[in-house]
């Protein structure tokens, strides 16, 4: 009604307003009241007499209509919080909640219920243990079951234990499985399987008879676990029992009166029924086995004629049992002769008899005498006065020691090995040595010097001993001088001489200079060498000494060059007054423009050939005066350059050479020149 008159009274005002009236800014028509001073005048307040109500009032829930919106208390600020109570216990659901200025139906002001889906559930609402509910809404429940058996602890007598509830089998396990008050064998519901069986002992030994049973968790009175008693009337019979030889199975092992009784007898096998056991087999029973004696004395019973009654013989066997094998007493054993100095034969004075030979004595009586071992049938006779082998014979020239003399005809003190006799004493003319190589030469013997005379005056087998006379003199020449070093290693530098072909010749040997064993030609020989190369073993190098105006002495080795080492390098004399070292066989080096020469002491020495005529070789020449291109070469300067110390010295008469020529091309050189360049005076030579 209130809003009706307001209504009314503004339109009333609204017709009587002048169209003409003016309007403030905010566009209310000038002249409109607000009693009540909030701000809206009448038109627009729904009571303009309460200031507390206008358009933007806030609604309140006060029966007013606050905010002039034509609804009273809707979304008022100051509304109550109401909560859901579905199941009508009381107590509201805090998820579901109301905002209401009043009490709505179905909703209550508190929130504490934990379940509004059923009314039995709210704060102190009593709760059961057998129910896994929060009935009380405290957060936790009556109900527990710990050992997640199925069964509330109220329900069973174990909740630690899943295996006992009351739904379980009783077993036999000290437990009360089921809960029913009564445990193992005090509880009827008792699973017998469970259960272990036992066996009636009646008579009380601790073994059972298997055919008398029970069943329960503990042995009752007279009964045991065991079922192995096969005599439950006899205290003496079960399995820990001794077996004893009565006819009674007293073990019941099920055999009666075995081998292992007690009381069984020991018998020995008796495999030669001589009537005595074997001890080493023996067994045990409480009846005599077939083949077994109770005797045990038999050491052999593989053999029937063995045994403590049998007869004693020389066999190696103690026949008799009695310990001994082979004694003395054997029927068969042989006599024996005492051996006093073991020579193997006996005295006839001294017998005995044993199965084996005594120590000291043997089977042979023939001594002759038993106080000295050297002498007896066997012996050897020697030249000692004595008859050492028994037959009757003294120092015999059979004697094992007599000695062979040899015949000494030149009476040198050296027996002939082909002329000998044996004899305990030495016949008349004879020695006891036999090296003599000579018998009819007194001067031959082996202690006899060794002279170079074609005779073997030492009897050593050689004659004229190369290793002390090879090249002391022209019967003994050696092949060379290289010869007699290798036979004397530690010959020294000097004159020997030589015989290669025949024609014995004394030379020079260098035994030092680079290996030694060089063989020095002395000039007077040249022309009458003959084949030189012959006795040379090295057919690669040869040696040139050169000496000084002073004397001082050098030498050159020289060899081919690399190219050409396939070819030999030849020595000859050319005449008396030439001698010819060739490098190059002449068809190979009569090559004009061809590179030759030589190497000298490691050094090579060469030239280029400026003809066709061979040119690779040097000539040693006595005199150089003679030849008209009297010069001092290059070729001739190197090869003399390359000189090295002599450490030995080489005699001055096998020095005689003056000239050398290189072989063609002009490359002549004599000594006038040399002495100009280098001291040198003469030359010589020498091949290995």
């Amino acid at each position: 009604m209130r809003g009706s008159l307001l209504t009314f009274s503004l339109l009333a005002l609204l017709a009587c307003k002048d169209d003409s009236s003016d309007s403030t800014d905010t566009g209310v028509p000038v002249g409109l009241p607000d009693d009540d001073g909030d701000g809206f005048d009448q038109e627009s307040d729904c009571d303009d007499n309460d200031a507390a109500v206008n358009p933007e009032a806030a609604e309140l829930c006060d029966g007013v209509d606050n905010n002039c919106d034509g609804v009273t208390d809707t979304d008022a600020t100051d509304q109550t919080t109401w909560y859901q109570d579905a199941d009508g216990d009381s107590y509201g659901y805090a998820e579901v909640e109301i905002l209401a200025c009043t009490q709505p139906e179905g909703a209550v002001a508190n929130a504490e219920d934990c379940d509004d889906s059923t009314a039995d559930t709210y704060p102190g609402a009593p709760e059961s243990c057998e129910e896994e509910i929060d009935r009380n809404c405290d957060g936790s429940v009556g109900y527990a079951d710990n050992d997640g058996d199925g069964w509330a602890a109220c329900q069973e007598c174990d909740d630690g234990e899943a295996a006992v509830n009351p739904d379980a089998q009783e077993v036999c396990n000290g437990v009360d499985d089921d809960c029913d008050g009564a445990l193992d064998d005090n509880d009827d519901s008792l699973d017998l399987s469970s259960a272990t069986t036992y066996y009636q002992d009646a008579d009380a030994d601790g073994f059972g008879d298997v055919d008398f049973t029970t069943q329960s968790c503990v042995a009752p009175a007279g009964y045991v676990a065991d079922a192995t008693d096969c005599e439950d009337a006899d205290t003496t019979v079960n399995p820990a029992a001794t077996e004893l030889c009565d006819g009674l199975d007293n073990n019941c092992d099920g055999t009666v009166d075995e081998a292992s009784a007690a009381d069984a007898a020991t018998w020995y096998a008796d495999t030669d029924q001589d009537g005595y056991g074997d001890a080493d087999y023996g067994t045990s029973a409480c009846d005599q086995p077939t083949g077994y004696v109770s005797d045990a004395t038999d050491c052999d019973d593989g053999e029937a004629a063995v045994s403590p009654a049998g007869t004693e013989l020389c066999d190696g066997v103690d026949n008799n049992c009695d310990g001994s094998v082979d004694e003395s007493s054997a029927a068969d054993a042989p006599t024996w002769y005492g051996d006093a100095d073991g020579d193997g034969y006996g005295d006839p004075g001294s017998a005995s008899r044993a199965c084996s030979q005594p120590s000291g004595s043997v089977a042979d009586s023939a001594d002759c005498d038993d106080g000295e071992a050297a002498v007896n049938p066997a012996a050897t006779e020697l030249c000692d006065s004595i008859d050492n082998n028994c037959d009757g014979s003294i120092d015999e020239s059979s004697a094992a020691d007599a000695a062979t003399w040899y015949a000494d005809a030149d009476n040198d003190g050296f027996g002939d090995a082909s002329s000998t006799s044996r004899a305990c004493s030495a016949p008349a003319s004879t020695v006891a040595n036999s090296t003599d190589c000579d018998d009819g030469d007194g001067t031959a013997y082996p202690s006899a010097t060794e002279i170079c005379d074609g005779d073997d005056e030492d009897c050593d087998g050689s004659v004229d001993d190369p290793a002390d006379l090879l090249g002391s003199g022209a019967a003994c020449g050696a092949i060379n001088c290289n010869d007699i070093l290798n036979t004397r290693t530690s010959a020294p530098d000097g004159e020997y001489w030589v015989d290669w072909d025949g024609s014995a010749m004394e030379v020079y040997c260098d035994m030092t200079t680079s290996g030694g064993g060089w063989t020095v030609i002395h000039p007077d020989n040249i022309g009458s060498l003959g084949a030189l190369d012959d006795m040379r073993d090295e057919m690669d190098r040869v040696m040139a000494y050169l000496r000084t105006t002073t004397g001082v002495q050098y030498y050159t080795e020289l060899e081919q060059l690399p190219a050409f080492n396939t070819y030999d390098v030849t020595a000859e004399d050319i005449n008396t007054t030439t001698f010819r070292f060739t490098f190059i066989p002449r068809s190979v080096a009569a090559v004009a423009g061809m590179t030759q020469g030589m190497r000298s002491n490691g050094s090579d020495l060469t030239f280029t050939n400026c003809d066709a005529n061979p040119n690779s070789y040097i000539e040693f020449w006595k005199t150089g005066t003679s030849y008209t291109f009297n010069a001092d070469y290059t070729m001739s300067k190197y090869w003399r350059d390359s000189k090295l110390a002599s450490t030995i010295t080489v005699p001055d008469d096998y020095f005689t050479f003056t000239a050398i020529h290189f072989g063609g091309c002009g490359t002549h050189s004599t000594s006038p020149y040399w002495s100009a360049y280098d001291s040198m005076k003469d030359a010589a030579f020498a091949v290995r």
